[in-house]
């Protein structure tokens, strides 16, 4: 009888010690943590008096610029970036105007301004709505843009006027930003450079159908139809 109960506890013993726990080797599965990112701003407010240079965070895409300006002097808003350098307003103060900007991609930019009185610069995507479908005439005065409107592809013919004693200018952007070229890629479209009073039509060759919008400087009264 003793000799079957010691078995019987030796027996036990032996399963109690293969049902243990698996030694720790003291290796650890890492955990992987995100890098943080931070977008760049998709609106910023700029204002001042007088000349001067600020830095913003934008987004790389087509951007509206909305600015005004007191005095009586020179208004220019210049932004610079790694791959860019594009002149936003060259005008007269008292300013108050719209204009289209295409940043190439997020990042860091400057921004120029030569001014002598008070301005506000407000940089904001263009309005999420509906694009309107040609044909589509609005009219405006002074440096504007338009709503998105819906195009084909292939050749679409613009029709334009404007008073006043200056250049006018009106051309094209897509949804990511960039300026419509001419298929040899010579100039913008559709009117590259008319004087005012200026009254005439453009046909201009579309690359592919979707969202496009007009970007229109001015110092006088407009006009502009799609067809």
């Amino acid at each position: 009888m003793l000799i079957a109960t010691a078995l019987i506890l030796a027996v036990l013993l032996l399963g109690a010690g293969c049902l243990g726990s698996t030694p720790d080797t003291g290796t650890e599965t890492p955990t992987l943590t995100p890098t943080p990112t931070t977008p760049a701003a998709a609106e910023s407010v700029l204002s001042g008096t007088g000349n001067a240079t600020r830095s913003v965070d934008l987004i790389g895409e087509l951007l509206l610029f909305d600015m005004t300006a007191d005095g009586s002097g020179p208004f220019v808003v210049e932004i610079s970036g790694q791959t860019i350098y594009d002149q936003v307003v060259h005008a007269t103060a008292p300013y108050s105007g719209v204009q289209a900007v295409g940043t190439e991609e997020n990042g860091t930019y400057q921004v120029n301004v030569t001014a002598d009185g008070d301005w506000t610069i407000s940089i904001a995507e263009p309005p999420q709505e509906r694009a309107q479908e040609i044909p589509f005439t609005f009219s405006g005065a002074g440096d504007s843009v338009s709503t998105w409107i819906d195009l084909p592809e292939g050749n679409v013919t613009f029709s334009a006027s404007c008073d006043g004693g200056e250049v006018f200018w009106v051309w094209l952007y897509n949804t990511s930003g960039a300026i419509i070229m001419d298929p040899t890629n010579t100039y913008v479209q559709p009117f590259h450079y008319e004087h005012c009073p200026f009254s005439g039509n453009a046909t201009s060759t579309i690359p592919e159908a979707g969202n496009y919008l007009l970007n229109i400087n001015s110092r006088g009264n407009w006009s502009i139809s799609i067809s």
